[in-house]
């Protein structure tokens, strides 16, 4: 056999088990992401059917999962309906330059509503408004290893080349997240006086951090709040303007702090478009992921109320990636959970939490050793029994 005719042979196998896999993934839009399984256990005649010992636990996160955490279908659809319009719109406006002075690319919806991990209520999206550079005219260079770049104006003769955005240049080097974000504040906000849709009562715009943030009523009394961040795709990074947490405060900032120009690199397309396919049929990744983050929300500031959603995805990603793992099937839901509780024990032993993209990033870097030290000794006093899982996590 030549080697092109077995290339060709591999090539086609290799095609055929991504289309197999790709045709058994579970979509996260549909009613079959919240279809994990009876709450009961099953019976046949007048006998149970021989379940495993853990069964109560099992059966209690599923009930969980029902009470607490899936968002009703139809209810998440409407919510999508309303963000797509006001997308659509504000698209629209940024398009036309003449508006602007900016040139934009195309909106990314992103964050746990589109990677199917919103818990809850429908209540919360995100959507990347991109700014278009030229990559002959800008360059980014990495700031220590905190997962943060500065750009600037590429020096030499065409340092001299006007662009649009040489007034939101800080210090004559930096393009400045600050100035940037302020500008588009003033496009979106003139975006927004401009949209109508139909039984959406009132869009309006607010200033939260480093997102701009729509606040919508819509359907009488529903409520949800959309994140605009403002972005920029260069090289092969994608990057946010959200503040270097020892960059000035919002509201004090000043142009000699050079942490307050730094972009902030994102990750959000790799993550969507692994966690979105991270489930085969009847597979339960999400499902332990979406448990734990409705069990932070609800505690609040205690316990796991003081880590981030992100912490707790982020070990999902590493979990997903070890092939030492046994079976994700839902029937498992309660042994899989588990072993989520485990590897986010493991990052708080070790004191530290890699970002799954970059492993010089500590997601730990900016928490109280203290309190992860507490949060480690009560997972680990929990996870012994099952008894108190139920007890004290749901």
């Amino acid at each position: 056999m030549t080697e092109d005719l077995s290339n060709t042979i591999w090539n086609g196998i290799y095609k055929f088990v991504t289309w197999l896999r790709r045709k058994n993934i579970r979509n996260p839009d549909t009613a079959e992401e919240d279809d994990i399984g009876p709450i009961e256990p099953a019976i046949y005649g007048e006998s149970l059917i021989p379940q495993r010992k853990s069964q109560p636990l099992l059966m209690e996160l599923r009930r969980y999962y029902r009470d607490y955490v899936a968002i009703p279908v139809d209810k998440r659809n409407r919510a999508f309906e309303v963000v797509e319009d006001i997308k659509n719109s504000l698209q629209k406006f940024v398009q036309d330059e003449s508006k602007t002075n900016y040139t934009f690319g195309d909106i990314m919806p992103q964050g746990s509503s589109y990677e199917g991990l919103k818990v809850m209520e429908p209540d919360e999206f995100d959507l990347l408004l991109p700014l278009m550079l030229k990559n002959s005219n800008w360059e980014y260079s990495k700031y220590q290893s905190s997962g943060y770049v500065f750009i600037t104006k590429i020096q030499g003769y065409i340092f001299n080349t006007k662009t649009p955005y040489d007034n939101a240049i800080v210090n004559d080097v930096y393009l400045s997240p600050i100035v940037i974000k302020r500008k588009m504040q003033s496009i979106v906000k003139r975006a927004v006086d401009n949209m109508v849709f139909p039984n959406v009562q009132r869009v309006t715009l607010r200033e939260s951090g480093p997102a701009l943030t729509l606040e919508v009523l819509y359907d009488g009394s529903q409520r949800m709040s959309i994140d605009v961040v403002p972005s920029i795709n260069i090289g092969n990074k994608l990057v946010v303007a959200k503040r270097h947490p020892d960059s000035d405060q919002y509201q004090s900032r000043t142009d000699h702090n050079m942490l307050n120009n730094l972009w902030r690199v994102s990750f959000s397309e790799n993550e969507k478009a692994i966690i979105r396919e991270m489930d085969g049929m009847y597979e339960c990744r999400r499902t332990c992921l979406k448990i734990l983050k409705t069990i932070q929300l609800r505690k609040g500031s205690s316990q796991l109320g003081m880590l981030s959603s992100y912490h707790l995805k982020t070990c999902m990603l590493h979990l997903n990636a070890d092939r030492s793992i046994g079976s994700w099937h839902q029937d498992n839901l309660d042994d899989c959970f588990k072993d989520l509780l485990m590897i986010l024990i493991q990052f708080l032993n070790d004191g530290k939490m890699s970002s799954f993209f970059d492993p010089n990033i500590d997601l730990f870097s900016t928490n109280n050793t203290i309190q992860l030290q507490n949060i480690r000794g009560w997972l680990e006093r929990i996870i012994k029994s099952d008894d108190k899982i139920i007890n004290e996590m749901l």
